[in-house]
This record gives C-alpha cells, structure tokens and sequence, in this order.
C-alpha cells in the first residue's frame, strides 16, 4: 500500500503542468491521472470548507446564544419600563384628581396590598389604618370615579368594601336630569352595577351619567358611578332599573385614595333656575323623587 501510494504521488509529480521532462509516459499517465487529482483537489477544497464551516457555525452558535441573552434581559427590561410608566401615569392622575379636589376633600393615597381570589369584586386591603387617620365608612375613589367604602381598620391597614359587592348601596342620581333618584347595588362582577328603586314614570335614558346623591351619612354627593347602558322594567310594573356600567375598573385597581374629610362640596350641575310661562310667573320645577 505504501508503494502505491508512493507511486501515485510521483506519478502526480511528474504529470504536473510545472513538469518539463517528462518520461514518455507522462503525456498517457497525466490523462489517466486528471481526474484523480481534479477528485483530490475538490476533496481537498470540500474538507477546508467543511472545517470553515464548522468553525464558521460554532461561532455563529456563540453569538446567536448571546444575542439571545441579550434580547431576554432587554425584554425583562422593556417589561419594568412600561411597569414604571403605568405606574407614573396612575400616580399622575391620582396627583391631578388630589390637587383639583383639595378644597373640596382630604385625600389620602393608599395602596391596594391585597385581593381576595375568592371574593376579588368584594373587597380589598389597603396599606393606610388608624395610624393615617382612616376611619370605617369613610368613602374611597380614585380618579375616575366612586370605588366603596371602609368597613375595618387596623392601625396601617384598612378593608375597602368594592362598590361591586352584593353587599354595597349608594344613594345615587342622574347627573343630566337632576331628577332622577334611585339607589346603586352591587351585582358581584366586574361589568355592571343596578340602579333600583325607580319610579316607572320616571326619566331615564341609556348614555346617561350616574352620580352620588349625597342622601345618607356615608357617600358625599356628586361623586361619579357610572353610565346608563339599559332601562329594565320590573315585573310590578311600578318601577324600573336601570343598568349601570361603572367608571371605575375594578379589575385594575392598584392605588385609591381616601376621604378623610370633606371640606365643601360644589355641584358641578347646579339645579336651573325655572323659566317665566307665558304669563310671566314662575314655573314650578318638580321636586326630586325620594
């Protein structure tokens, strides 16, 4: 085998084109010869290029695994940015609502630490107690719109009864008419809300604003509840309901504020005046509905 192979290299010696005495054979052996060396020259190139690219895909392999490294940690990182961006613009609404209400309420911003799965449109935990001067019943919103109440306090932390529980009522009325007023219960999910005890007579269109009536010791008036989505009658036939969406998502709640106390409140739609009839004497406006 060694002097075959030995053989076959000289014979590729002296058939190269560099060559210039050439035996007599060397013209027939070169031809013989020719397509073996073209095989071991594209051997030859295949195997370099195989090592190439083994080398070549070895690296690609290092950069592709720190390329994605690198495209985790700036994901993790667009994650945190639009974390503390949602938060910057709950924060920032909060702060606008406070500042535009403080001659109207003391406002106290607290956080929202716990939620119960089983009970999650019932109530929730808030960071602010007695410690902050929070009380039972006082009233909890946020920016746009009436959340619940308190119903315990410990000395840094506080149970907020959600506007949504079966449990909740608020006196409440329509903010377009003045006129219409009604009571808003809790249905126990997170889509609507039930404005009850409604004359049937009464006026009361979908699109409508729901605000707080202010009847009673717990709610301030005029705190926005929601929009009339539908008007149902009851089975007696002498009143309706109406049924309520409400400002507040309650799905999404992370930061409230707290009523400490209220200082004044102004009605954003003051009760018109009443208008001269033909006669020219006063017309008489219809008192609200108990």
């Amino acid at each position: 085998m060694l002097i075959i192979v030995f053989l076959f290299f000289r014979i590729m010696d002296i058939t190269g084109w560099m060559e210039k005495d050439m035996f007599l054979v060397g013209k027939p052996l070169r031809e013989i010869a020719l397509p073996f060396q073209h095989f071991a020259s594209v051997f030859g190139k295949a195997v370099g290029n195989l090592g190439d690219y083994i080398s070549d895909n070895e690296t690609l392999r290092e950069e592709n695994a720190q390329l994605r490294d690198q495209y985790t940690q700036l994901q993790s990182q667009l994650s945190e940015f639009r974390e503390v961006r949602a938060e910057n613009i709950r924060l920032q609404s909060l702060l606008d609502y406070k500042i535009s209400r403080i001659e109207n309420y003391d406002l106290v911003v607290a956080q929202v630490v716990a939620r119960n799965p089983g009970n999650w449109y019932q109530t929730m935990v808030v960071n602010r107690g007695s410690n902050d001067g929070v009380a039972c019943d006082m009233s909890v919103v946020n920016s746009t719109g009436l959340v619940g109440r308190i119903v315990s306090v410990t000395p840094n932390s506080a149970e907020v009864l959600l506007l949504l529980s079966n449990d909740a009522a608020v006196g409440s009325r329509i903010f377009e008419t003045r006129l219409t007023t009604g009571v808003v219960v809790g249905t126990g999910d997170s889509g609507t809300l039930q404005m009850i005890h409604l004359p049937h007579d009464m006026e009361i269109e979908p699109g409508q604003t729901v605000i707080s009536s202010g009847l009673g010791d717990i709610y301030p008036k005029s705190l926005p509840i929601g929009v009339v989505q539908e008007i149902v009658m009851d089975p007696n036939g002498l009143t309706k309901q109406a049924i309520v969406t409400p400002f507040v998502d309650f799905s999404r709640l992370e930061e409230i504020m707290i009523i400490r106390n209220i200082w004044k409140i102004e009605d954003p739609d003051p009760e018109p005046e009443p208008e001269p009839d033909a006669e020219g004497s006063d017309s008489v406006v219809p008192e609200a509905a108990p």
